[in-house]
């Protein structure tokens, strides 16, 4: 049962663990800051602490679940549908392609530049997450985009990379 536990976590909450993972990176990384710099990490770090224990805890309650409506499957005498296990950890078209896009924009983000890269990674994301609305996808690229540069450049005054457009401002 164990092994079957660990076979649905990892391919229902692989993203979940691959948080955890990033967070405790993430605080390894940042604890050596003063003391004054750590209060964001140290909210946001508490802030995915608790999402992520929520959303194991929701693996154990569904695992459970599925587990009992196995049981009295067979209980009943009806044929007991197996459960599928990909080898792949359930990895589709949509989740692939944002992870791909994920993983891209940090690597373009010094050569393509903050604003254009972003309009093209939140599009196309949008695209594989099954938005087919052009215009919805664009205002949201565009909306997006326009409050994160807000954000970090005007009120927070950290500068984002220009990219291409250095060489024309």
């Amino acid at each position: 049962m164990f092994i079957k536990f660990i076979k649905y976590s990892i391919k229902e909450y692989l993203f979940a663990y691959f948080s955890l993972i990033f967070l405790v990176v993430y605080w390894f990384s940042a604890h050596t800051l003063p003391y004054n710099a750590l209060r964001y990490p140290i909210i946001i770090s508490m802030i995915v602490a608790v999402l992520i224990a929520a959303n194991l805890v929701n693996c154990v309650v569904k695992f459970r679940r599925e587990l009992i409506a196995e049981r009295e499957e067979a209980a009943a005498h009806e044929p007991v549908r197996k459960a599928r296990w990909d080898c792949v950890l359930g990895l589709t078209k949509k989740r692939l392609g944002v992870a791909v896009f994920t993983l891209l924009h940090p690597i373009l983000l010094p050569y393509v530049g903050f604003i254009p890269l972003s309009l093209i990674y939140l599009f196309g994301v949008s695209y594989f997450l099954g938005i087919r609305n052009y215009k919805v996808m664009l205002l949201y690229s565009i909306a997006v985009t326009a409050a994160l540069y807000g954000i970090f450049e005007l009120w927070l005054g950290i500068s984002l990379p220009q990219g291409i457009l250095e060489t024309f401002l």
